[in-house]
């Protein structure tokens, strides 16, 4: 009878362990499938990007990269404006890049802020059309402004190039379509391309140009060439744009690495601007990285698609694509953070000698614009 007895405490401890055991190895199993597949780092160089993208291919026991996508930013990401030597920030061309459009937009938010007639009479403007009418008043006020706005109109004092956002973004736009950009890194950016391609792995461009700029950045890719070897080699150079295309994710419709458009993109919201994809670029204007990412990988043949690495060189992005697939579970995001170019760009927003420099070559274009051309575009308004 003891002998009985002790098998069944025996046996119950067992059980109990057993089933501690089981417990245990269902919670670590929890634990482990509740870890998150999106995650945030910083690299100076896109060779640290292709370490990344080659380390978790070891990780994951793949054959290729043909599950893996590349997505980038474009300015001061993969291209940049002309600057002979980038330790030197004097020898560049900032006028047309970001740093100098992010100057610009905070001296017209200053501006504005200071001269408040415009936003006064748009009040006024916006009441009286839904009412149908003003006060005597309000007529009086509105009058005013009016004049104090045909006044002001032309009269914008350097270095602010611009009294409101519209002609600004008119003279970027005109500034990137006069100009050709090289690779932030002359030799890293086509040669880690082409090798993860040859690997299989899809490219996208997402870059925060609209849809206006299309033809200027198309023109920019087509002047770059893939990689300066093959050229040494005697090998028949790719363009870049034909490097991206090749490589491209297909709109699930068209077939192509195109969809026809622009159209509206994935969102609720009312104040959504038309978005375009051509060439395996797509063109946000200026929207929310992440949720224009999350809208393409909808419309396109992206179902082979596990890991995504996603590198911009501006912080805002790469934290909008985390929050964007952050508990999530079909793809394994990478959001990097490009930080090659900050001292390049904090040097432009801290030197005056600097934005001075870049805000004659502003003058000098304008000058000659004018003088050469009856009706220049973006700058006709600008006295």
């Amino acid at each position: 009878m003891e002998k009985i007895m002790m098998k069944l405490k025996l046996n119950a401890m067992f059980l109990l362990l057993g089933g501690l055991l089981f417990q245990a190895h269902a919670y670590g199993a929890a634990e482990k499938k509740q870890e998150s597949l999106v995650q945030m780092i910083t690299v100076n160089s896109f060779s640290q990007l292709q370490q990344a993208v080659l380390e978790l291919k070891e990780e994951s026991k793949q054959k290729n990269l043909s599950n893996t996508l590349i997505v980038m930013d474009d300015d001061d990401t993969l291209t940049m404006m002309e600057c002979e030597d980038r330790s030197k920030p004097i020898s560049c061309q900032f006028l047309g890049g970001p740093a100098w459009f992010s100057w610009q937009e905070n001296l017209l938010k200053q501006y504005q802020s200071n001269h408040p007639v415009p936003q006064d009479l748009n009040l006024l403007q916006q009441l009286e059309a839904k009412n149908g009418k003003l006060t005597k008043q309000e007529k009086e006020l509105k009058h005013e402004l009016e004049k104090l706005a045909k006044e002001s109109a032309n009269t914008v004092k350097p270095p602010l190039v611009a009294n409101n956002m519209g002609d600004l973004l008119d003279i970027a736009a005109l500034l990137l379509a006069i100009n050709n950009m090289p690779y932030t890194e002359e030799k890293e950016v086509p040669s880690v391309l082409k090798t993860l391609t040859k690997d299989q792995a899809k490219l996208l461009v997402l870059t925060a140009r609209g849809t206006s700029n299309l033809s200027a950045t198309e023109s920019q890719f087509a002047a770059l060439t893939a990689t300066k070897a093959d050229q040494k080699k005697g090998i028949t150079a790719v363009s870049f744009q034909e490097l991206i295309h090749n490589n491209a994710l297909n709109g699930q419709k068209s077939g192509i690495a195109s969809i026809a458009g622009p159209f509206a993109p994935c969102t609720q919201s009312t104040n959504a601007r038309s978005v375009s994809y051509q060439e395996g670029v797509m063109y946000v204007a200026g929207q929310n990285k992440g949720e224009m990412l999350k809208c393409l990988l909808s419309k396109t043949d992206s179902g082979q698609i596990q890991n995504i690495f996603f590198i911009d060189d501006t912080l805002q992005n790469v934290v909008d694509v985390f929050s964007a697939f952050e508990g999530q579970d079909q793809y394994k995001v990478t959001a990097m953070h490009y930080t090659y170019l900050k001292k390049h760009k904090d040097a432009f927003m801290n030197e005056k000698a600097l934005q001075d420099k870049a805000n004659q070559r502003w003058e000098d274009v304008k000058a000659s614009l004018a003088s050469h051309l009856k009706n220049p575009t973006a700058i006709s308004k600008v006295q």
